[in-house]
């Protein structure tokens, strides 16, 4: 397994970019992310940006810790990365006029957090109770860029599709914290959106 540590979050970027650049990798996001995983290289490999790790409580770094070494344990080969997009998706996405390009991206927010829902549900079975919920909690709090995501995304049909699918991530990865009892997802939920204005 690599770690790479970096200071800052432009420094993860920039490493994210020339990686994506190199292996051919169209899909974004994760850049934005504390702590990311892949094994495109063939083996696990975790991106940590110290800035954003220590924006967290100590029980919530913990979790996210933890969290991110799981998924090398679940999702340290290549298979978990590459996904081809079935051809009956295909085909109603351009049904209804979804470019292959926002198709591959909403496929990518389903599998990263399907991967988080499985992780999360390991670290419960393996008794890390506390410090899942911490790091639960610190993915429901809105930022100003979940915000800003919202305002560039509300006007395009497309552009909301991925915002949307993009919650998916923080929902799945609650779900079995929910299901045990250790959290509140619908509250939490609409804490975390409660910046999107009601439909008219």
């Amino acid at each position: 397994m690599e770690v790479h540590l970096f200071d800052t979050q432009s420094q993860q970027a920039t490493f994210l970019e020339c990686e994506k650049e190199k292996r051919g990798i169209t899909t974004w996001g994760d850049e934005a992310f504390i702590f990311s995983h892949d094994a495109w290289l063939g083996h696990p490999r975790l991106l940590v940006c110290i800035e954003r790790l220590f924006t967290l409580s100590p029980i919530a770094r913990l979790g996210t810790i933890r969290h991110e070494a799981a998924h090398t344990v679940l999702h340290g080969a290549p298979i978990y990365y590459v996904f081809p997009i079935p051809p009956d998706c295909v085909k109603l996405a351009q049904a209804k006029g979804v470019s292959s390009v926002v198709l591959q991206q909403v496929l990518y927010y389903c599998a990263i957090a399907v991967k988080d829902f499985e992780t999360t549900r390991l670290l419960l079975h393996q008794g890390y109770r506390e410090c899942q919920v911490a790091f639960a909690e610190a993915q429901f709090t809105p930022d100003y860029e979940d915000r800003l995501a919202w305002l560039l995304a509300k006007e395009h049909p497309q552009t909301r599709l991925l915002f949307f699918t993009a919650q998916l991530k923080s929902l799945l990865l609650a779900w079995p914290l929910e299901v045990a009892g250790l959290f509140h997802l619908e509250k939490s939920t609409e804490a975390m959106l409660d910046y999107l204005e009601p439909e008219q």
